[in-house]
């Protein structure tokens, strides 16, 4: 069978970032964009001049300029995808918005040790940290984090604090099953997978290693070869998503959908601290994930790539 063939290069076109930005830096434009999002149909020449509201002349010219962004159909004119980006990134709070919440109770227990939890945003990224154990993460991180990454406004409206930090769950393993598949949750590109094990691991007083600043001794790294977006998860939510696990896990709870089987993981401490990582060997790096279940461990062996190389019940 004939290889599949690779996309080597895309051809140049559309426009440079400077004229993109250029062209976006105009309130016409940018109501002309907003009007067509709002309509949600095509809107015929006359319907979106009378809805931005400017004299004709002016309007013609700013709507030829908005070529990369809106195109004419057989209806009038509607957002092309590149004018949908714009918008989904406006009204997602992203580009727009600075919201800050907390530090505030978050109403859930911690995921380790089942103490209370508290929730601050700030700078579009969402900290959940616990007020008792070490959770994950150090560094520069409140103590007790183990939860923080980007979160676009909009999560927060119209969402209990624990719909919140349970929507940023959903939106982190989301991207996380993507990437697992090399697949960019920003911008589709390839992925790459890095496993960095921490050398002389030692938990210290404070509950962290005092070499890698964290409580897992092993961290899958994930990246976009693209646009740099990253995403780091611990071992044993990688094996999660490995159907021996799921189906395992289905002898200890009833669920009807990974999403079910995500919320039990994370409302039972005591089990996720009887999940076990270790390195199995470094040279070549063998990594090993056991989970308890009703019949007996369930491990499942992977290489440095994330690679699954045995699964054994």
């Amino acid at each position: 069978m004939k290889e599949p063939e690779t996309v080597e290069r895309i051809e140049p076109g559309g426009v440079t970032p400077t004229e993109a930005f250029s062209i976006l830096g105009n309130e016409t434009r940018i109501s002309i964009l907003q009007a067509l999002w709002e309509g949600a149909e095509p809107m015929s020449f006359s319907d979106l001049r009378a809805a931005v509201g400017v004299d004709k002349g002016n309007f013609n010219y700013h709507l030829g300029e908005l070529s990369h962004f809106v195109r004419r159909c057989e209806e009038g004119y509607e957002l092309r995808e590149t004018g949908t980006q714009v918008m989904r990134a406006v009204v997602a709070g992203t580009i727009t918005e600075d919201p800050e919440l907390g530090p505030v109770e978050a109403g859930r227990p911690c995921p380790f040790c089942g103490s209370p939890i508290e929730l601050l945003y700030r700078d579009e990224h969402i900290t959940v940290r616990c007020r008792d154990c070490a959770g994950v993460l150090g560094g520069d991180l409140p103590d007790g984090a183990f939860m923080h990454y980007a979160f676009p406004p909009a999560g927060l409206a119209d969402r209990s604090l624990p719909e919140v930090v349970e929507a940023a769950h959903v939106l982190f393993e989301a991207h996380v099953a993507m990437m697992l598949q090399g697949v960019c949750p920003a911008c589709t590109a390839r992925t790459g997978t890095e496993v960095l094990v921490c050398e002389d691991h030692a938990i210290g007083p404070d509950g962290l290693c005092e070499r890698c600043e964290s409580v897992p001794e092993i961290w899958a790294t994930f990246t976009c070869r693209n646009c740099r977006y990253e995403r780091r998860a611990v071992l044993w939510l990688v094996a999660v998503y490995h159907p021996a696990t799921i189906t395992a896990l289905s002898e200890r709870w009833e669920f009807d959908t990974f999403l079910e089987l995500q919320r039990l993981l994370w409302s039972n401490p005591e089990y996720i601290a009887s999940v076990s990582e270790r390195v199995v060997s470094t040279d070549p790096l063998r990594l090993r994930v056991e989970f308890p279940t009703e019949s007996g461990p369930l491990s499942i062996q992977y290489d440095e790539q994330l690679r699954v190389l045995g699964v054994e019940r």
